[in-house]
């Protein structure tokens, strides 16, 4: 059974790189007349985006460290869960 499943994920990668190498060559996505770099397949397709992409679209409410502390706690909190799950799954195996 692991073999099959070794192989069936190397053929999904192969196909899943040959679908982007065919996308990206075709330049299938993409809106003539916008160029937005590596963000022209994200923002083309949003109705409106100039609004959303101004940089007075969003302002703080609350001091900038304070992002910074949540994304480190947030990153903690499931570095810890991780641990716990991988912890209980050896048990079991």
């Amino acid at each position: 059974m692991k073999r099959f499943a070794a192989i069936l994920t190397a053929v999904v990668m192969v196909l899943a790189l040959a679908a982007a190498a065919y996308a990206m060559v075709r330049h299938l996505g993409l809106v003539d007349g916008l160029d937005f770099g590596c963000g022209q397949y994200y923002y083309t397709d949003i109705p409106n985006w100039q609004d959303y992409f101004s940089g007075e679209a969003y302002r703080d409410r609350l001091p900038k460290a304070l992002y910074f502390v949540l994304f480190f706690a947030w990153g903690y909190v499931t570095y810890r869960f991780w641990k716990w799950v991988d912890a209980r799954s050896s048990d079991d195996a």
